[in-house]
């Protein structure tokens, strides 16, 4: 991951702002993005309090924790250039892996939440260790089955 993409926000709460591609998401955006069985489920982690420190980037990268089967790392990003409502990206450190697994959904939802909350989010440290975790030195999982079904 890019130092870019790793930097902390020095005024977290206009950063967060300043990327207006998450106060403009729609439920029909995340499920065309991610499906709606993954944006069902993923609800329904952050609806359960799966979601553990949360953070965002200087330059709007989330980063979060979710526990399902598993304690995972995932980071979402949205790039508002690739379209009018912006284009959702994730990697998570499940068996999917990969843009719109259930955890990533479930890490917008509470972002989205807590954005509504006008809650304070803190900024994500560059040396966080899930960084590196996200970083796609280890591919493994992406030689996994995609099915998300079966995992957590």
């Amino acid at each position: 991951m890019s130092t870019k993409r790793r930097r902390t926000a020095t005024d977290n709460k206009s950063k967060q702002i300043q990327n207006e591609c998450w106060p403009n998401l729609s439920w029909d955006d995340l499920a065309n993005w991610a499906g709606s069985r993954s944006v069902s489920r993923g609800r329904a982690y952050q609806s359960h309090g799966r979601v553990d420190d949360l953070a965002v980037s200087e330059d709007g990268w989330l980063l979060a924790s979710v526990t399902g089967g598993e304690r995972y790392a995932v980071t979402v990003w949205c790039d508002q250039e690739q379209k009018k409502g912006g284009v959702l990206y994730s990697r998570c450190t499940c068996p999917v892996g990969t843009d719109g697994c259930k955890h990533a959904v479930a890490v917008v939802a509470e972002y989205l939440k807590l954005l509504g909350e006008d809650a304070e989010i803190p900024a994500a440290d560059p040396d966080d260790e899930r960084w590196a975790m996200l970083s796609g030195e280890d591919d493994e999982a992406d030689d996994l089955e995609t099915d998300s079904d079966d995992y957590e």
